[in-house]
């Protein structure tokens, strides 16, 4: 028992210092901007490739159906996706349009493989569909979840050569 107190105390003593060494190191928002803005086309690809073709069930009678993402922009640590939906309706005729997606940047790096991590609650913006209502505020919540998933990392892309 005597042998295992410092070892407590001393890998508490390690988190503390670790955790204040992830506090210290701030992004710099100009720089996830430049990064985000120059590798759009994989940060596309990498978000695409995980959400394309996903449904989200609505109810009996609607599906909502993830197609895709048509653009991504970064503004400071905010990326923001334009998202394709079409919602599909068994009594009236189906709906399509986009979805703006933001989320905040939280970490990224570029070795081994560029990668960027997206924050907890990706918020939907604005969606617009064609031949329907409002769809109400839990199925945006929805898109956002599936879009921009909380805690997702994603790669995006091969690192660029020295």
């Amino acid at each position: 028992m005597k042998k295992r107190l410092p070892l407590f105390f001393l890998a508490g003593a390690c988190f503390l210092a670790a955790a204040s060494g992830a506090q210290a190191q701030a992004l710099d928002c100009r720089v996830v901007e430049a990064i985000g803005n120059a590798m759009r086309a994989e940060v596309i690809a990498a978000i695409d490739s995980d959400i394309a073709g996903d449904e989200i069930e609505i109810s009996r009678r609607k599906t909502l159906n993830l197609l895709g993402v048509e653009d991504v922009t970064f503004t400071g640590c905010k990326l923001r996706a334009k998202v394709l939906v079409d919602l599909e309706r068994k009594v009236r005729r189906d709906a399509s349009g986009h979805a703006w997606v933001t989320g905040t940047v939280q970490s990224y790096g570029l070795s081994p493989q560029p990668w960027v991590c997206l924050d907890r609650k990706p918020r939907v913006d604005k969606v617009e569909l064609k031949n329907t209502a409002n769809l109400g505020e839990r199925i945006y919540a929805r898109i956002a979840r599936r879009t921009m998933a909380p805690d997702r990392c994603f790669p995006v892309g091969v690192a660029p050569s020295p």
